[in-house]
């Protein structure tokens, strides 16, 4: 059986994140719509309120043009 893992984020990784978010033009709209799921949950992702799944942050690097951790 396959679990979707959950994962915290450091605020140091979420910073990268938005500087790279913001370098690109991109917006939690945008972003938000590439994966597949609300502005608001990403919001809430970004904040720290709600942990993303695994696939759910890789997405959001790939989006971001970030490499997951590890690679």
């Amino acid at each position: 059986m396959i679990t979707d893992t959950r994962v915290t984020l450091d605020p140091e990784e979420l910073r990268s994140m938005k500087i790279a978010a913001r370098g690109r033009g991109l917006h939690y709209k945008d972003i938000a719509r590439k994966l597949g799921i609300s502005p608001r949950m990403l919001a809430k992702y970004a904040c720290g309120e709600r942990r993303p799944t695994a696939a759910v942050l890789d997405a959001w690097q790939r989006v971001l043009g970030i490499p997951p951790k590890g690679n």
